[in-house]
């Protein structure tokens, strides 16, 4: 049977929502219907929650007898005056010879060719949608556009690779705290995917009535094919194109240093490095291998919801037994719902709390489907996001929580990445327990060929935050990994522990199954040399022990006194200490 797969590891996360001006992409649609059987049956999808922001905006709602959502060309702009609170999502352009230290920007990006080199990509061109410049007195970065590059690939020759990256801002006039304007960084988010530019009826995208919308003027007919587009501008479409797995790649930005906390990923043997650019800014490079990510479909025979109480609370509102379209009906959750590993207690329309069944605990969509659970597709993938700010709502926020104390609560630096293709994912921060960091992650046991599915897990850390959770000093870090199966004996896996290197610690985990219970990435250290002494000539590298002090204590026992000296010193039989 198919089991959870539950990292004892580091997690890293980083606080942001999903992007409001945002493409999401649903890749198992087809592959549903494929799947569907031929009995009634309820459905469950479990899709990866890629997104990508096609354009920067300045955005907000003025408050009055109607809320107005509107759009600004910047935080200054008299039609946005009425707004308290701005959205800045801001599209990180490539950087120029104009650009200077403070700019934040797309610096290169490196594909390998099909020797495995990492070769420079040509900047071909930033496509033409809404841009705003840099406001220093505000500290708001450029809005530009995704930028088009040509650069090498792993099956030889060229491809052209769309790279959008993004950073969500909010922008508050006033807040009770200051009375002038602020700015918080709420969310970002990084994406190369290859594309072939089609020209056409194309128009950009804009941002309109709360809304992402074409900007056709003329109201003319549009091109239909723009819904395959990863973006478009006047007359032009990057369409996507086949992505394959372990094309490696390599991205170097200029990042503004409010961007802190953890980050997500989808690629595999990872390296991640920050450097201090400017007061402002940092240099940032990220590389690793594209991955394939799976996306997962659970047809559920309507006859097991009668027996099942995991089910039956999956089906808590009787949906199932009042569809009317046979098996049409489908569950569907990103694989970081929280909702795919615990079932949640929510207020119900109309009034009224609903509480899962208290059994339930530690059981979600996931348990409750994962006996059903096929691999429908798999979607080559390279990016690097965040998790949503409410997964620390429920955080342990005590000292003693050394992974909020050191990470979550230090908003100073990038802590840290951790990347995996699991189908599923926790969406919240683990537990430090014994030396070890719990993350959770699931997935079918079998690939969408039938073959076993091999799981990967690549952690790049701030090596001065692993010290702070770990209580380590400066000495050498060493990593073990080990991948224990539900009988007790150990999966052979492949693991790699990498130096420390600018400060960062690389390590991995790969060709671990999802029958697998558990994995423990666990850090150690070595004890730091001392100085030799010359009352221990024959350890030059430790330093003698002092003496333990010895203690005198006095024991009675009727009218009989003795006195017992020693290190740890006991009254005899019969006699109390006095």
């Amino acid at each position: 049977m198919k089991k959870n797969l539950v990292i004892l590891g580091l997690l890293l996360t980083i606080l942001i929502p999903q992007s409001s001006n945002a493409i999401v992409f649903f890749n198992d649609q087809d592959d549903a219907i494929k799947l569907k059987p031929n009995y009634p049956a309820a459905g469950l999808s479990i899709t990866d929650d890629r997104v990508l922001t096609q354009v920067s905006a300045i955005t907000g709602a003025s408050r009055g007898t109607f809320v107005t959502n509107l759009a600004c060309n910047s935080v200054t702009d008299p039609r946005c005056s009425g707004a308290d609170n701005l959205r800045v999502s801001a599209v990180i352009p490539p950087c120029t010879a104009k650009s200077d230290a403070q700019d934040v920007c797309i610096k290169s990006l490196r594909t390998a060719d099909s020797t495995g080199a990492l070769k420079d990509a040509q900047l071909l061109y930033e496509i033409d949608t809404f841009k705003f410049p840099r406001d220093t007195a505000s500290r708001l970065p450029a809005g530009g556009g995704i930028s088009v590059w040509k650069g090498s690939s792993i099956k030889g020759g060229t491809l052209e690779y769309s790279v959008a990256v993004d950073i969500q801002i909010n922008y508050y006039r006033t807040s009770p705290s200051s009375p002038t304007p602020s700015v918080s960084v709420v969310g970002f988010s990084a994406q190369v995917l290859p594309t072939t530019t089609k020209n056409g009826n194309f128009y950009p995208m804009i941002w309109r009535d709360g809304f992402e919308s074409i900007d056709n003027p003329k109201n003319g007919e549009v091109d239909q094919s723009y819904r395959s587009c990863i973006w478009t501008d006047l007359g032009r479409c990057g369409m996507a194109e086949p992505f394959f797995a372990d094309q490696p790649i390599e991205l170097t930005m200029q990042m503004d240093n409010k961007l802190t906390g953890w980050l997500f990923g989808r690629m595999k043997d990872t390296r991640a490095s920050v450097t201090r650019l400017s007061p402002t800014t940092s240099t940032l490079v990220v590389s690793g291998a594209s991955i394939n990510v799976p996306s997962g479909i659970s047809w559920i025979p309507k006859s097991e919801f009668a027996t099942s109480p995991a089910l039956q609370e999956m089906n808590y509102d009787g949906r199932v037994e009042n569809d009317v379209y046979g098996p049409g009906i489908m569950w569907g959750k990103f694989s970081n719902h929280p909702d795919l590993f615990e079932f949640p207690r929510f207020g119900m329309a109309g009034g009224g709390i609903h509480t899962p069944n208290p059994a339930l605990k530690g059981t979600g969509y996931f348990q409750a489907s994962e006996k059903w659970l096929q691999t429908a597709n798999v979607l080559p993938t390279w990016r690097f996001q965040g998790m949503d700010p409410s997964s620390f709502w429920g955080m342990d926020q005590s000292v003693g929580n050394r992974v909020w104390e050191c990470t979550v609560k230090d908003q100073t630096k990038l802590h840290g990445m951790m990347t995996t293709n699991a189908m599923a994912y926790s969406w919240s921060p683990p537990a430090f327990k014994d030396g070890i960091m719990s993350y959770k992650v699931a997935g079918a046991h079998l690939d969408a060929d039938g073959s076993v599915y091999k799981g990967t897990y690549d952690l790049a850390m701030n090596a001065d935050s692993a010290r702070c959770i770990y209580g380590f000093s400066n000495a050498p870090i060493k990593a073990s990994v080990s991948v224990l199966s539900s009988g007790g004996g150990e999966q052979e896996i492949s693991t790699e522990t990498l130096s420390i290197k600018d400060g960062w610690m690389n390590l991995s985990a790969k060709n671990f199954t999802f029958s697998s219970p558990t994995i423990r990435i666990k850090l150690t250290q070595e004890q730091a040399p001392v100085a030799a002494t010359n009352n221990s000539p024959s350890t030059p590298n430790a330093a003698a022990k002092p003496a333990a002090p010895r203690i005198t204590i006095t024991c009675v026992k009727s009218k009989s006194v003795k006195k017992v000296s020693g290190v740890n010193p006991k009254c005899p039989s019969g006699f109390k200490k006095r």
